[in-house]
């Protein structure tokens, strides 16, 4: 059975299932994966050294398999997510702090979203008709295309949400919905394209996208950040904190790098408020 086929089955028998028993079980794949796959949790823990550089490796450990866990959780997610009804939506998802993207929207030059890859991508895009909100995703294309389309299908469930592939048009895509007032989310942790800068990111120098910055100044959208975090009861919470109006400089350059150097400054935050929830599997730093 190929994997589209796989999570189309899926979505099938996991509405039947508590998310309390699917987490549960994702938890316990996660224990294996990360005792019997060295190559697997070795990139998380290097990681951890830099986001958390005074817990002991025992500690690192733990967090590293509760982010194994919540990647696995993210897959139920995906396979769940577009089946929800809009009441069911309101129930599982808590959102925190619209009132924050309202108000940077009253310019009316779009809001870009700076984030990292936290919690359920896929449940932070289908809360976006139950806050009002035209809410656009720029997500890393996955292969094959088959299983890219069937989660952007998933994800898209809500008629007022859309997913953006890098690449291509998508900086077209981008600027068009910011043109049209609309929120445009975006992850600043991970140099997906392979053109990344090397920042200051937890101490050390890591390659990261600086185009996020460079389209906030061009547009002259409001930044603002947002958080997100699951609880083993399938309950979901999205955390949108306050923003502040980029400003551009004489040297568009140096602008950009001081704007993606207070981007990550913020972005830092979130990953330390819930590590757990950092579902990168991949290494940040080159040492």
């Amino acid at each position: 059975m190929n994997t589209v086929k796989l999570f189309k089955l899926g979505t099938k028998i996991l509405p039947h299932i508590p998310y309390r028993i699917s987490y549960a079980v994702c938890g316990f794949v996660a224990f294996f994966v990360y005792w019997l796959m060295p190559k697997r949790r070795q990139p998380i823990l290097k990681n951890l050294t830099h986001v958390l550089p005074h817990y002991l490796a025992r500690g690192r450990g733990k967090v590293a398999q509760g982010i194994i866990k919540n990647h696995l959780c993210n897959y139920i997610d995906i396979m769940r997510v577009g089946g929800l009804t809009f009441e069911q939506v309101q129930k599982q998802i808590t959102v925190i702090g619209t009132h924050h993207i309202h108000q940077a929207q009253k310019s009316g030059k779009g809001v870009l979203i700076v984030t990292a890859h936290l919690g359920s991508f896929s449940f932070i895009l289908r809360m976006s008709s139950n806050q009002d909100l035209d809410y656009n995703m720029v997500v890393e294309p996955i292969k094959p295309p088959e299983l890219f389309d069937f989660i952007t299908n998933q994800r898209e469930a809500d008629h007022r949400a859309k997913v953006i592939p890098i690449g291509g048009i998508s900086v077209r895509e981008i600027f068009r919905a910011l043109k049209r007032n609309e929120i445009v989310c975006m992850a600043i942790d991970r140099d997906v394209t392979g053109d990344g800068v090397p920042m200051e990111f937890f101490g050390a120098p890591a390659p990261v996208p600086v185009g996020i910055a460079e389209i906030a100044l061009r547009t002259g959208a409001e930044v603002a950040f947002v958080n997100a975090w699951r609880f083993p009861n399938g309950k979901q919470v999205v955390e949108f904190h306050p923003g502040f109006t980029p400003e551009p400089g004489p040297d568009k350059q140096t602008a950009a790098l001081e704007l993606t150097a207070r981007m990550l400054r913020e972005v830092e935050k979130l990953i330390r408020h819930n590590p757990e929830s950092w579902a990168v599997l991949q290494p940040i730093w080159k040492d």
